[in-house]
């Protein structure tokens, strides 16, 4: 997002909850360092960035999680009447957009307000000022994160031995928009940045459950928990559901075959 080089800018994002939320402010993905330059206030629900001088080191994507409300305050100088526009992606922002997506000119600054933040609000927003004496215009990208998917099956156990077992899975088809920083196994209560894992202090002959969460900047996301399976007939547009309940295990009996035709499975 666009910020006048060597002045003040403000950054200003709404949560709401019970209770009241916290926040951090995160610039490409890492925490932002607070003192003399950021100062972060946090008031019932309103939270604020303020960065005191912004130089070229500041440039990047300020990244808040996903459902927040969030309001960008871009700062301008120029004569008045002046002409505002607001496009995202190439699509000027109209009325219509005005509940969840609106923007509100000042004299020296334009307000913009997003209301409940998805994934559809990510783009590339551009700001137009026209006056008398001409126009000015300037870019600014919209990142949105969120928690991690689940990661991906199967949960594969090997190395098996009478006290322990090695879990293996594939990491979230999508990561929230940051990077994965470790996974959570809930067997034990346990923290690990990679996709492998060794269970210890297991008893021989006793039967375990495992379930495998990632988690990002945002938090822990849901787990693997099993499988649903689809199937229809090759050349067929229509799915149909196979199992009537999630699948847990990595195998499942498909009845109701005709012998001779082709089936895909997802």
């Amino acid at each position: 997002m666009a910020a006048p080089l060597g002045r003040p800018f403000t950054l200003e994002c709404v949560a709401t909850g019970n209770p009241v939320p916290t926040g951090r402010w995160l610039r490409n993905g890492r925490d932002i360092v607070m003192g003399t330059r950021f100062i972060s206030q946090s008031r019932e629900g309103t939270l604020k960035l303020d960065i005191l001088e912004a130089s070229d080191a500041d440039e990047g994507d300020l990244h808040l999680p996903e459902h927040d409300n969030t309001k960008i305050k871009i700062l301008y100088s120029g004569d008045q009447p002046a002409d505002v526009t607001l496009t995202k992606d190439g699509h000027k922002v109209s009325e219509k957009d005005a509940a969840h997506l609106k923007y509100t000119v000042f004299d020296d600054y334009i307000l913009i307000f997003i209301k409940d933040i998805t994934k559809d609000d990510m783009g590339t927003y551009k700001v137009t000022i026209k006056n008398n004496s001409g126009e000015a215009s300037d870019t600014f990208s919209v990142t949105v994160t969120g928690l991690p998917g689940p990661p991906q099956g199967p949960l594969e156990t090997t190395d098996i031995t009478k006290h322990s077992c090695t879990l293996a899975w594939k990491p979230p088809t999508y990561d929230g928009g940051l990077p994965v920083t470790h996974y959570v196994i809930e067997r034990n209560d346990t923290s690990v940045r990679d996709t492998r894992f060794t269970v210890q202090g297991l008893t021989e002959g006793q039967e375990y459950n495992f379930r495998i969460h990632a988690a990002n900047e945002n938090g822990v996301g849901p787990a693997l928990q099993g499988y649903w399976v689809d199937k229809r007939e090759v050349g067929a547009s229509t799915w149909q559901r196979v199992n009537a309940m999630l699948c847990l295990p990595n195998q499942l009996n498909c009845s109701n075959l005709v012998e001779g035709r082709q089936y895909e499975f997802r």
